[in-house]
C-alpha cells in the first residue's frame, strides 16, 4: 500500500483513499494489488456492486487469486443479503429451526420495518428477558449492545449466505487476527457451536441498522449510540457487553462459554 494511500485511511478519509486507488488503478491496469484494493475500498464505503465489478476484472487479469477473489466476492453477496433484511426484510438464513429468540427478532424486525416501533421494540424486551445470561470465564454475560441484536450472532459465510445465530447455542468464538483492511468490516471468527459443530464465518463489525454515515463509521474507527422508542441501537463498530465491560469487536480475541445444560 503506497503512503498517500495509507495516510488517507489513517486519516479515516475514504473519499481520498478512493481517489488515489482509482488513480492509481488507471495508472496501472494491470496491477492486481492495485486493484485488489480499490475493491477493498469500496466495500468499507458500501459500495458492494462496484467493489465486485472491479474483482470480476481483477478474476480475468489473475486468474491465479481466484480463491482470494471468491472469497471476497461471497462476502460481498453475504453483506448485500444483510443489507437486504435490514432495508427491504428478507429474512437471514439460520443452522438449525428458529429459537423462540429468532422467532421474537424476526417478528420485530417486521414490525420496525412497518413503522410499528412500539411493537418491535416490546418483542425485542420480551426477547432480552427471555434470555439466560452468557457466562465464561471471567465474565457472567455477553451480548451485543445494539438491543436489535443483542443475543443473537450476524455471521457471513464463505459461500455467500447471511446467517443469525442464536448465542444461546454457541461454546465458543475465537476471532483472528485483523491483517488487511476487509477485516476491519468482517473479522473471521472460528464459531463452535454447543453440539460441537465448527466452521470458519465471517462477523460484521459496522452496524447496518442505523447506517453509517461517514468514513470513520464505515472503518469502525467510532461507534454512536441512539435511543428510539426505547431501544439501543448502534451506529459504527459492533461493540458487545463483556460481563460489565463494552468492548468493541474487533478488540475480541477468543471467548469460550461455560455450558448451560439446555
Amino acid at each position: 500500500m503506497t503512503t498517500a494511500l495509507q495516510h488517507h485511511i489513517d486519516a479515516d478519509d475514504l473519499p481520498g483513499a478512493i481517489a488515489a486507488a482509482t488513480e492509481a488503478v488507471r495508472r496501472g491496469p494491470t496491477d492486481k494489488a492495485a486493484r485488489y484494493r480499490l475493491a477493498e475500498l469500496f466495500c468499507a464505503n458500501g459500495e458492494l456492486e462496484r467493489a465486485d465489478a472491479q474483482l470480476s476484472i481483477l478474476l480475468n487479469q489473475a486468474p491465479e487469486l481466484q480463491r482470494r477473489i471468491s472469497l471476497t466476492r461471497h462476502l460481498i453477496r453475504a453483506e448485500a443479503a444483510r443489507q437486504d433484511w435490514y432495508r427491504a426484510g428478507r429474512p437471514p438464513d439460520l443452522l438449525r429451526e428458529p429459537s423462540d429468540a429468532i422467532r421474537l427478532h424476526l417478528e420485530a424486525g417486521v414490525k420496525w420495518r412497518e413503522g410499528d416501533k412500539a411493537g418491535a421494540a416490546s418483542l425485542y424486551a420480551q426477547a432480552e428477558t427471555a434470555r439466560a445470561p452468557k457466562v465464561g470465564k471471567g465474565f457472567d454475560d455477553f451480548r451485543d449492545l445494539d438491543d436489535a441484536t443483542g443475543g443473537l450472532l450476524e455471521l457471513l459465510t464463505m459461500d455467500g449466505r447471511y446467517l443469525w445465530v442464536d448465542l444461546a447455542h454457541v461454546a465458543g468464538l475465537d476471532f483472528v487476527p485483523a491483517r488487511q483492511l476487509l477485516d476491519l468490516i468482517w473479522r473471521e471468527v472460528r464459531l463452535t457451536l454447543d453440539d460441537g459443530t465448527t466452521g470458519t464465518l465471517y462477523m460484521p463489525a459496522i452496524y447496518a441498522a442505523i447506517a453509517p454515515d461517514t468514513p470513520a463509521f464505515r472503518l469502525g474507527r467510532a461507534t454512536d449510540w441512539q435511543e428510539q422508542a426505547g431501544l439501543v441501537l448502534g451506529k459504527g463498530q459492533r461493540c458487545f457487553l463483556l460481563g460489565d465491560q463494552a468492548k468493541p469487536v474487533l478488540d475480541l480475541t477468543s471467548l469460550h462459554f461455560t455450558p448451560t445444560g439446555g
